[in-house]
């Protein structure tokens, strides 16, 4: 799982851990998902013309109505098969856990909100990592603070003059400015609100038939939503947890979830990510589904794991060695 943000998976999934918040019912919910990430070459070998290239808006719609058996046929054709990365989620009354497994090792999440503690196990070092909600706010300050710095240390005219850079020379120099701490263009401009689009066109997903589709538009980020509209009271558990999540963690008001901006009635149960930097040229495609859901006792076993006798205590800086 990425080392600074939840996977794309989890908000596919935050909609079940509310349901665990409001309704007293001993039952937890045990959820399986398959997230797959795939290269920039794959588009360059199924996508051939030049006018999907050279128009962005174009290449938005394209890539976002990929069909994805054609997709993965052509990574693997290459031989760059999509990454592929497993999730376990467990939700029980304050207890959350996720589970991460990927072809680099397997790495756990476990907020406690009963004991106002967050965990991090990264499984083939041994290791785990524990935080209070104290130390993860100070950690958001902190950030928050260094962000400031970055946009004040930025020249004025830095966005004219890498605009006039040849694209690798762009790239290269975007990436030696991040290094050295320095801004980086779009740093200093206002965020808009994300926005989000009824497509008006329907899909069935196993256990979620007639799901309808939504694009959001957030920045650099472009995601076509899957969302389902037969249970109701579900969805209407999900974004009362969602705001009630963004109190717990203080998120500032502008970090809004995709998930959030669907009807009140729906919640989201696929979800495909595509993510094009304007300066950096690299390109983030992803695909996230809800493979099964299990309503079940979970025992309190299940989120002590950072009690296994095998792990040893770590600190934040080897989480982010990771």
């Amino acid at each position: 799982m990425n080392k600074y943000t939840f996977s794309i998976a989890v908000i596919l999934c935050l909609f079940l851990f509310s349901a665990t918040q409001i309704v007293a019912a001993p039952k937890g919910l045990i959820i399986d998902q398959v997230e797959k990430t795939f290269t920039q070459e794959v588009f360059y070998e199924l996508y051939t013309d030049n006018e999907i290239w050279d128009n962005p808006e174009k290449r938005k719609n394209v890539f976002l109505s990929t069909n994805l058996a054609k997709l993965e046929k052509a990574a693997n054709n290459i031989g760059q098969p999509p990454k592929i990365e497993r999730i376990k989620m467990y939700i029980q009354g304050e207890m959350f856990r996720v589970d991460s497994e990927d072809e680099e090792g397997k790495m756990t999440f476990i907020l406690r909100n009963d004991l106002g503690m967050m965990y991090q196990i990264i499984w083939p070092q041994n290791l785990f990592i524990k935080m209070s909600k104290e130390e993860i706010d100070n950690m958001r300050k902190g950030a928050m603070n260094m962000a400031k710095q970055m946009k004040e240390n930025m020249p004025p005219d830095i966005e004219k003059m890498l605009e006039s850079l040849p694209e690798p020379q762009r790239k290269q120099a975007l990436e030696a400015m991040k290094a050295a701490g320095q801004g980086y263009p779009g740093m200093n401009r206002e965020k808009e609100r994300p926005s989000i689009k009824d497509m008006h066109k329907s899909k069935d997903f196993p256990d979620f038939p007639n799901c309808r589709e939504f694009r959001v538009v957030d920045g650099e980020k472009h995601i076509a939503m899957w969302a389902y509209g037969g249970k109701p009271q579900i969805a209407n558990m999900f974004h009362t947890f969602s705001e009630k999540f963004k109190n717990t963690l203080e998120m500032e008001d502008e970090d809004v979830d995709p998930a959030e901006l669907l009807p009140k009635n729906m919640f989201p149960v696929f979800i495909v990510f595509y993510n094009e930097s304007l300066y950096g040229g690299n390109m983030d495609f992803k695909t996230s589904l809800i493979d099964k859901i299990e309503q079940t006792n979970i025992s309190l076993e299940v989120f002590e794991a950072y009690k296994d006798p095998k792990l040893n205590e770590g600190s934040v800086q080897d989480m982010m060695n990771r």
